[in-house]
């Protein structure tokens, strides 16, 4: 279930392959997936969703939610103000995956 139009549209963009992939498992084990979906509740063992603004009852024993995030701020400023060097990357600089992380580092690595 996905509130955009696309599943894996939201945040930092997946490597295409990893996209790819994603979206041919998902086919191959015949799951289900909803796109422009909201979840408006959840009651006994059941998931209430909201699509094309008419309401459907989809069962589920269990319900894993996936929400945004924002950076979380962190000492950098502090640390600045008290005179030292610092490198803001990965989640810190912006919500991102590991891949984006290590670009972080590497472009921080190459450039001091």
């Amino acid at each position: 279930m996905e509130m955009l139009p696309k599943i894996m549209a939201a945040g930092a963009p997946a490597p295409a392959m990893n996209a790819q992939m994603m979206g041919d498992l998902l086919a191959y084990h015949d799951v289900e997936v909803l796109t422009g979906t909201k979840l408006v509740r959840i009651e006994d063992g059941k998931a209430i969703v909201e699509v094309d603004g008419a309401e459907r009852t989809l069962e589920a024993d269990t319900i894993v939610m996936a929400v945004g995030l924002k950076p979380r701020a962190s000492m950098a400023a502090e640390l600045q103000a008290a005179g030292q060097t610092v490198y803001v990357i990965g989640d810190e600089r912006r919500v991102g995956t590991i891949l984006t992380s290590v670009w972080d580092g590497f472009e921080v690595g190459n450039n001091i």
